[in-house]
């Protein structure tokens, strides 16, 4: 787990989420995103800052949970019947300032912003998305290495009717340029064109 990328993402809106899980790992986030942590002691939120490196100016302006209200609306085991595969498609979409994977899953279309998959980068055997849902309905998505859980993402909320009319524009102008006979027939062209 690359503990820098997640120390970004708790610095960016200035707010560290943590939760016990066994006695020697905890997850840990920003609320959006949690982090399964293994191998180092628990921590309060003086260590967490230092490990951070947060200027001592800064720290008044962080806010702190380990409310569980979080964490139990969601199912942290590492296997359940009811997941299903959430398969990256090979593009990210820039959308309202955010940067977008999208996800195909066997209910539609869900995006994850792309920061939250930057502390997986090291996972040894690569990871995988899965689709969950809680108790109410609301999806969410789990990235495992092998069989093991280790971080849960919330799903942006940006799938609505504007979004795919822009999605749609998207998919009009394309095939008009296949259509036009401007598309890439050789890989060595795909990139730049010519």
């Amino acid at each position: 787990m690359k503990l820098k990328a997640i120390a970004k993402l708790c610095k960016s809106n200035k707010f560290i989420y943590t939760v016990d899980e066994t006695e020697d790992s905890f997850w840990l986030g920003n609320g959006t995103a949690i982090y399964l942590i293994s191998g180092l002691p628990k921590m309060t939120n003086e260590h967490l800052m230092v490990m951070f490196e947060v200027p001592e100016k800064d720290k008044p302006k962080y806010r702190f949970s380990n409310n569980s209200k979080f964490t139990s609306q969601i199912d942290r085991r590492d296997i359940i019947g009811s997941e299903s595969i959430a398969e990256r498609l090979d593009v990210t979409i820039q959308y309202y300032g955010y940067e977008l994977y999208p996800l195909k899953t066997e209910t539609g279309l869900v995006c994850i912003e792309t920061d939250y998959l930057k502390p997986l980068a090291d996972a040894e055997q690569g990871f995988e998305l899965y689709l969950r849902y809680t108790d109410e309905c609301k999806p969410y998505i789990v990235a495992k290495e092998g069989m093991f859980i280790k971080a849960v993402i919330l799903p942006c909320n940006v799938v609505d009717k504007l979004f795919c009319q822009k999605i749609q524009e998207i998919h009009n102008l394309s095939m008009m340029t296949v259509e036009n006979g401007h598309s890439s027939k050789e890989a060595e062209t795909f990139l730049h064109g010519w």
